[in-house]
């Protein structure tokens, strides 16, 4: 998109514009319907996206005093790992705010993840501020319908992930306060998992803007925020979860603070004009723009897709490395995680015995998903010393019995956690991680002629379960019958799922029950062609902690991509040179897409690198700030 050249001067942290930015860029009055232009920012480890539509004079409908052009924003964070990642994203948000003046006709929040929603609670954040003094005006607010308050499944979800948030809490605190033992949490491998899952949540306190919560409050207080200021508080009781500790009888409730990502939501929901919860079927005209669409994916309304996150091993058949092969995936790793079936730590029935009243500590007694305990746990050298066998069998005996009577009872069910949550902390956490991805609101945006046209795929993390409930949507548009397996097969442009995890791409579609074969049919990636790819990863945030993305996966990917491939890094990890560069914009003029396909899908859509760069003190060398993509409207 090209820079008003009478704007100010970039800051410090940038470089400055040159007459490069404009080359070879359309006017909207030089293609039919306008254009379209879309940025990927390249801040690290997280997503956002700006959509700009451009229209010829006469189409345009907006009002005088605002830009010619309506701008979609899809999420704005990075995670809490990347490095200089907050000083990164308030770089991207100030070219935010100057190539849309403020004005954002939708932003899209697609799940309450911290590389996604972030950028709108950090400290500095124009979001945070009103339009009129250099913050923003948001009209509508996209988000799943998994966020509305008053829909009772909705609710019911995030009451249960409330509780397993709150464990999840606890079991960090219980972590935290081993660091001054003897305890290597560096070594520790469900520390590290847990860790991994409780930064997806949240960010450091000192990070995120102090007057927040005052920012909240006053917003809440206008008149025309009475509705959802009642919601917000609705919600936040919601949120504390379902556990006695949230409001069973004779239980004082413990009210804990929100998420960053609950913050960031509830902003939205107050500076938005209009906020709308999608939900799969829906089509949504883009602010009357008879040239573009969007066609609403997922989330699942289907709790139990909504949990799905792993995909169908194919029984007996391995790789060539002699793992597992899945159906609908392009490999998945193998998990060794040990299970509980309870809280382990809410506070609860504090003067009884530790062994007892924290049943999960150092003498490692193991809960499986039928509530029993290992009677022979384990025992350390001074347990061996000070602790005949007969006295841990009592020991054992003693926490069966509290079990059974504090937890197996009836009416102590709000204690338990169903089994389906695979039962430990870390796996809790990872399930709760993968649930949270499954409630991504996905949208597959279409250009042109309903049916006809290229079409844009959203996912945010959406992983397997997700993928699965849109097979069999159809949609009704001007009289047309349009099916997810169309949209799949015309998409051009598509944002890859979790940065390119193994379960977040599905290949296939399985059914035991049908006569799809035993490896199902093709969906998904596979029904894509001639696409372009965008990865937001930093392979340096993530070496060590993720596979990033997946190498199978990653393969495929520049297979249907024919290598146009964009990330957030300048890197091919885990491929290198040797396997051919990926293509990608090298010049800060717009030039064309390369394209050798006989279709010719291309033809006239331009990309470019942004001449701004991060400061060179955050990042490598000659790191642009976005990618962009320019597409002339039918």
């Amino acid at each position: 998109m090209a820079q008003n050249k009478s704007r100010k001067e970039h800051d410090s942290t940038e470089t400055r514009q040159s007459p490069a930015a404009d080359q070879g860029e359309l006017k909207p009055d030089e293609s039919e319907g306008g254009l379209l232009q879309i940025r990927m920012y390249r801040q690290g480890l997280g997503d956002c996206f700006l959509l700009s539509i451009k229209q010829k004079e006469e189409q345009n409908t907006k009002p005088k005093e605002e830009p010619n052009a309506f701008h979609i924003l899809i999420d704005c964070g990075v995670h809490s790992w990347q490095k200089n990642g907050g000083d990164r994203l308030r770089q991207v948000m100030k070219n935010i705010r100057e190539v849309t003046g403020g004005c954002l006709d939708i932003v899209v929040g697609t799940h309450e993840h911290v590389d996604h929603l972030s950028g709108f609670v950090l400290k500095k954040s124009p979001f945070l501020k009103e339009h009129t003094n250099g913050g923003f005006k948001i009209k509508k607010f996209y988000a799943a319908w998994t966020e509305k308050v008053g829909d009772d499944v909705a609710d019911a979800l995030r009451s249960k992930h409330g509780t397993a948030r709150h464990i999840i809490d606890k079991a960090m605190e219980k972590y935290e306060s081993l660091k001054s033992t003897a305890v290597n949490l560096d070594e520790h491998v469900p520390y590290q998992q847990l860790k991994a899952v409780h930064d997806f949540h949240t960010i450091p306190m000192q990070a995120i803007s102090k007057d927040l919560q005052d920012i909240i409050e006053e917003l809440k207080s206008r008149p025309a925020n009475k509705q959802i200021a009642e919601d917000i508080e609705r919600d936040g009781i919601i949120r504390q979860g379902t556990g006695g500790y949230a409001g069973q009888a004779g239980v004082e409730q413990e009210r804990t603070e929100p998420t960053m990502c609950e913050f960031a939501i509830n902003l939205l929901r107050l500076r938005a004009e209009h906020t709308c919860y999608c939900t799969p079927g829906e089509v949504i005209p883009i602010m009357n723009q008879p040239q573009l669409r969007a066609y609403v994916l997922g989330p699942p309304t289907d709790v139990t897709l909504l949990k799905k996150d792993l995909p169908t091993k194919v029984r007996g058949e391995k790789d060539e490395h002699g793992h597992s092969s899945y159906h609908e995936t392009y490999l998945t790793p193998s998990a060794n995680l040990s299970g509980f079936a309870y809280s382990p730590a809410l506070g609860i029935d504090g003067g009884l015995p530790d062994y007892i009243r924290k049943p999960f500590d150092q003498l490692g007694w193991e809960i499986n998903s039928r509530g029993n305990l290992n009677p022979y746990p384990k025992k350390t050298k001074e347990q061996s010393k000070d602790e005949s066998e007969k006295e841990l069998k009592k020991k054992w005996k003693d926490a069966r019995s509290f079990l059974k009577q504090n937890y197996q009872a009836q009416g102590q069910d709000w204690r338990k956690i169903d089994s389906d949550w695979l039962m430990s902390a870390n796996t809790l956490g990872l399930h709760l991680d993968s649930d949270t991805n499954n409630t991504s609101l996905v949208l597959a945006l279409e250009t042109g002629n309903p049916g006809e046209g290229d079409v844009f795929l959203f996912v945010g993390d959406a992983q397997v379960g997700n993928w699965i409930s849109w097979r069999n949507l159809k949609f009704q548009v001007d009289g047309k019958t349009i099916d997810t397996l169309d949209l799949l097969k015309r998409t051009r442009l598509y944002k890859v799922g979790h940065h390119g995890s193994h379960n977040a791409t599905v290949k296939r579609y399985y059914n035991k029950d049908d006569e799809s074969g035993q490896n199902g049919t093709a969906y998904g990636l596979e029904l894509m062609e001639d696409i372009i790819a965008m990865i937001p990863v930093s392979h340096l945030t993530v070496a060590n902690r993720w596979e990033m993305p997946h190498k199978p996966l990653y393969e495929r990917l520049r297979e249907k991509a024919k290598r146009r491939i964009l990330r957030s890094d300048m890197r091919m990890e885990p491929l290198n040179s040797s396997d051919g560069e990926d293509c990608r914009p090298v010049a800060t003029g717009f030039e064309d897409i390369p394209d050798q396909s006989s279709r010719r899908v291309f033809d006239n859509w331009k990309w470019r690198m942004s001449t701004s760069n991060f400061n060179p003190m955050q990042s490598e060398s000659g790191d642009p700030l976005y990618y962009e993509i320019q597409i002339p409207l039918k």
